[in-house]
């Protein structure tokens, strides 16, 4: 039977069945898109309604069928919020609005009908301005509601001006295809991928129309374009994907394998994949990742910020025992939560941001995973690093892959690089807001002493003649061995104490220099001992408070491995301070504390230095006072960053 028979009962019954089809097909196709939203940390504030802010949200009319996806992301983060859309006064609008009325958006029928007549705008109008000084969120299609299309009229800037509120850009896509109207309206499919983008809020007050009009129109084309072309997962992504999930069932044998060997903890090994095991806080996490001991320790001044800076708890993950004993010990606080990183497996990831909903990630160093910084992506979760390392080797491997290295710096939403050629490097791999902060490891403290300790060690040691080597790594305890046993013959006394960087080598070190004392056996040097390895955890600072002439390690290695530690942390001690020629990994901190750094290239170099030394004791002293100096720089880099963060994060 034709509309035009049907009886007006029969009419509204029919249209009531229409709206709530197309209401359950587009929350069907809507809700099962995998969405990411990519929002700019000042729009977050504004789309969020945080301490009752408010704002204007624009897009192109062609995307008003996927607008409620952004109202299921903002309202479970802030049930309070009002949402309500400018929709057109005639036929359609009204259809328009009562399939999102379902969904609490409510609808301001402001333009004309079809004939001209009933016009409303100005009542609209008056009704947008009220709604905004209520604190309510108002959206506008800045090209509604029949074009011409991607061009904005001057309604939503004179709103703007008028209500003292900002504009915030937004762009959206998802699978679906293109409706033969005016607009080339997008109509959802299920089951796809989606993606919101919204832009920093342009403040258009100081502008005339004109500029007013032509900034809003360029900036939403670019974040419509943006999402469109950010919508599918390059080739690269999927192909990283695929070969990560290839490859999970080895890790997690791997995994287990690891266990066994201590080099994991049993009871926690499934962090590994994405479970927790401890509950998440409640308000905002932020996560910070942090490799190993060296980034760990460089992390905890910027932790601490954090900390003091906001009321945010800090999830911080490391990949190493060592690095997670560091973390229980320096933070004794329920803000500060620790979890072994996931491996870079995209479910495993993917569970691990579904559980934790970190408001961003901070990668230290070099520590950027491909998966990671995708999943984040998709989720809306902003990703920096801070104390950017990109070496000229590891250079050189991302740019064998120039679109897999385009693809995933070009998402980082900054990079803070440690020095001026990381900074060069970032750029060139196609990074996009990347700046030279310094060396977070220059702004860490001076590493803790244990008095008792410190008392226990001085009774034992006495006035000998003392080389502590700082974080050794396999190879280098025989080189230190050869440079103790030429000393001995200018000074009898001569004691080398011997630090591993991972303390589980230290039995097989003792073993290896005649059953040396050993420190985690609560052993200490007598008179007949001419090592000592000290493989606790924790103990650096102490010794370096009785020791004074330190060797970093991971420095006197073969050709083509090394890279160094931290220099600065016996630096901070006031030490004299030498490396081997292997400090690839601290180029610029060696720069900053020459020429007192002592460098040297074998045993018979290293011999020679702490001979001169321990025949200069005044000089020695010197060179570690001005080490100590230098080493101070910087000090309130943790500060800066962490102000970043908290931004990033939308405080």
């Amino acid at each position: 039977m034709p509309v035009a028979t049907l009886s007006g009962a029969a009419k509204v019954r029919l249209r009531n069945t229409m709206v709530a089809g197309l209401r359950a097909y587009l929350g069907l196709a809507l809700r099962t898109q995998r969405w990411s939203f990519d929002i700019h940390p000042e729009a977050r504030k504004l789309l969020l309604g945080l301490d009752g802010q408010t704002a204007i949200i624009a897009f192109w009319h062609e995307l008003l069928p996927l607008a409620p996806a952004l109202w299921w992301w903002a309202l479970p983060q802030n049930p309070a919020l009002h949402l309500n859309v400018l929709i057109s006064r005639n036929r359609d609008g009204r259809f328009i609005a009562d399939i999102v009325g379902g969904w609490g958006i409510q609808g301001i029928a402001g333009s004309s009908d079809r004939k001209g007549k009933n016009k409303g705008g100005m009542a609209a109008y008056r009704e947008m301005l009220r709604l905004l000084r209520g604190g309510q969120l108002v959206s506008i299609t800045p090209d509604g509601p029949q074009g011409p299309r991607h061009t904005v009229k001057g309604g939503v800037l004179r709103l703007a001006r008028q209500s003292g509120e900002q504009i915030v850009p937004m762009g959206m896509m998802c699978a679906g295809f293109r409706l033969k109207t005016w607009d080339r309206m997008v109509f959802p499919l299920p089951f796809g991928r989606g993606i919101y983008i919204a832009d920093a809020p342009l403040d258009v007050s100081d502008m005339v129309e004109d500029e007013g009009s032509e900034t809003l129109r360029k900036t939403l084309i670019d974040v419509a374009d943006q999402a469109v072309r950010r919508r599918r997962r390059t080739f690269a992504d999927m192909s990283w994907v695929f070969l990560t999930e290839l490859a999970a069932p080895v890790l997690t044998f791997t995994n287990r394998r690891r266990v066994r060997r201590g080099k994991e903890i049993e009871e926690r090994v499934r962090e590994r994949m994405g479970f927790p095991s401890v509950t998440r806080p409640q308000g905002r996490v932020i996560w910070i990742h942090a490799a190993s001991v060296g980034e760990t320790l460089s992390v905890v001044p910027l932790i601490e910020e954090c900390l003091k800076q906001s009321d945010a708890s800090v999830l911080i993950t490391t990949g190493t025992v060592t690095s997670s004993e560091i973390v229980a010990r320096r933070f004794n606080t329920s803000r500060v939560i620790h979890q072994f990183v996931p491996l870079d497996v995209g479910r495993w990831v993917g569970r691990f941001l579904d559980v934790w909903l970190p408001e961003c990630l901070v990668l230290t160093e070099s520590e950027i995973w491909p998966g990671m910084v995708l999943s984040c992506q998709e989720r809306g979760i902003s990703v920096a690093v801070v104390n950017g390392r990109l070496s000229e080797r590891a250079a050189k491997g991302w740019s064998r892959l120039p679109g897999v290295a385009r693809t995933v710096f070009g998402r980082l939403a900054w990079i803070a690089a440690r020095s001026m050629e990381d900074e060069e490097r970032f750029r060139a791999m196609g990074a996009k807001d990347v700046f030279c902060a310094g060396d977070l490891k220059m702004s860490s403290p001076a590493l803790e002493i244990n008095d008792e300790l410190r008392q226990r060690i001085e009774h034992s040691v006495g006035s000998r003649s003392v080389l502590l080597a700082a974080s050794t790594h396999e190879g280098e305890e025989s080189l230190l061995a050869e440079a103790a046993d030429i000393l001995r013959h200018e000074f009898p006394d001569f004691l080398l104490v011997i630090v591993p960087r991972h303390p589980h080598r230290g039995a097989a070190i003792a073993r290896q220099i005649g059953n040396a004392p050993r420190l985690s056996e609560n052993q200490y040097p007598q008179m007949s001992d001419s090592v000592w390895v000290a493989d606790t955890l924790g103990d650096l600072g102490t010794l370096f408070s009785v020791f004074h002439l330190v060797f970093v390690g991971n420095s006197l290695m073969p050709e083509g491995s090394g890279g160094g530690h931290n220099p600065f942390e016996p630096a901070k001690s006031g030490c004299a301070v030498v490396t081997g020629p292997r400090m690839q990994n601290f180029v610029a901190a060696c720069a900053l504390l020459a020429p007192e750094l002592g460098l040297v290239a074998n045993a018979t170099d290293l011999a020679g230095w702490v001979s001169e030394m321990l025949r200069n004791p005044e000089a020695a002293a010197s060179c570690g006072e001005r080490l100590q100096k230098k080493s101070s720089a910087f000090q309130d880099l943790p500060a800066d960053l962490a102000r970043r963060i908290l931004t990033m994060a939308g405080r």
